[in-house]
């Protein structure tokens, strides 16, 4: 068959050897003779199949959904296939597990339905049981453990150092997930001052899974790397000490994609070990990741700051806290705002109508 894809975080040339075709969103529901979803649930995703998206597809398509309930906008599709504008559906998963006895999806004849177990069938049990038996042989052989979810890593000493670390590293890479569009191609780490001084393999893991939740529902710590592989990101290390003088961050990540590269850093604060953005592309900030905000590139010129308030202010988006960075005046300058509650679309919106806004950026770190 032919088979078209949307996903962001890929490039063409990672599925040059699949036979998969990347197009927009757009194109592959017109395209699409089957639309199967498979991603995880979060807030970008979340009613990613919505009336617009169902709209585009042919009286002839059929849809299916074994990933997550909620990904599929319920009210749209039922609308969809009452009025004959889609041929029907599979459904694995609803908004609502079990469904009601009289959910009117499901008593549509157009409407498979399963409940949460349609990835149940012979050929994946065998697919689970054959994966089993090859880890346990590899473990028995050679010691290596694949998949491994309970395997101590670290010893508690090294944890008590490392833990405020992997915190760190998670929100530093859920923060770059949200900064970026294009497909990821590289991660590069630079490691400074006393994480440098142990193996800091395990914040790396930290920083991939915290990277790539937002597209994988399976990564984590143990398999941060093999999901990385997967989807051709290469990733790199690096150890620095600092020279007399010389104040290095901790923590530098580089995220390098099809359209250029960003870089976060962070560092620890107070004796708690309180994890803050120190750097965003060579701006140097001081923020929580955490919550919600909205980060903006502007030009540095007088008002923006009074305008970006009066945006949020007026749409009843209060800001906890603010702040910017610029390197000379005059130039750039970043702000990080982080507020009370979600930025809605049109706040996003007239940010980026206003000339002086260069760019805007919503970004969510639930704890």
């Amino acid at each position: 068959m032919r088979v078209v894809a949307f996903d962001p975080f890929l490039a063409p040339e990672q599925l040059a050897n699949t036979g998969v075709e990347l197009a927009p969103l757009r194109e592959v529901c017109a395209q699409a003779d089957f639309l199967t979803v498979h991603t995880p649930l979060t807030a970008e995703t979340r009613g990613i199949i919505g009336a617009e998206e169902l709209s585009l597809m042919k009286p002839t398509a059929r849809l299916i959904n074994c990933a997550r309930g909620g990904l599929v906008d319920e009210a749209a599709l039922l609308a969809a296939l009452e009025e004959g504008r889609i041929a029907g559906a599979a459904l694995d998963v609803f908004e609502q597990e079990p469904p009601a006895a009289d959910h009117p999806l499901v008593a549509l004849e157009q409407v498979i339905a399963t409940p949460h177990l349609g990835a149940s069938t012979v050929e994946a049990q065998e697919g689970v049981a054959v994966t089993v038996a090859e880890q346990m042989r590899d473990y028995f052989q050679t010691g290596a453990l694949r998949g491994a979810v309970n395997a101590p890593a670290l010893g508690a000493q090294e944890l008590q150092v490392l833990q405020p670390y992997l915190t760190l590293a998670d929100r530093l890479g859920r923060f770059q997930a949200q900064l970026v569009d294009e497909a990821v191609r590289e991660v590069r780490i630079e490691y400074a001052g006393d994480v440098a001084e142990l193996d800091a393999a395990p914040v790396t893991r930290a920083f991939l899974a915290g990277l790539l939740r937002g597209v994988s529902a399976r990564v984590n710590l143990v398999n941060a790397f093999l999901i990385a592989e997967e989807r051709g990101i290469r990733v790199t290390t690096s150890y620095r000490h600092a020279g007399a003088g010389e104040m290095i961050p901790p923590v530098r990540t580089s995220v390098v994609t099809t359209g250029g590269e960003e870089t976060v850093s962070g560092a620890l604060f107070g004796t708690q070990g309180e994890g803050r953005i120190t750097e965003i592309d060579g701006f140097v900030v001081e923020a929580l990741p955490a919550g919600h905000m909205v980060v903006t590139r502007s030009r540095d010129v007088p008002g923006v700051i009074g305008r970006l308030g009066t945006i949020l202010g007026a749409h009843g988006v209060n800001i906890s806290r603010f702040h910017l960075g610029r390197r000379e005046r005059g130039g750039e300058a970043i702000a990080v705002v982080e507020t009370d509650a979600p930025l809605e679309d049109a706040v996003i919106d007239e940010l980026l109508s206003k000339d002086e806004i260069i760019s805007a950026r919503r970004i969510r770190l639930d704890s």
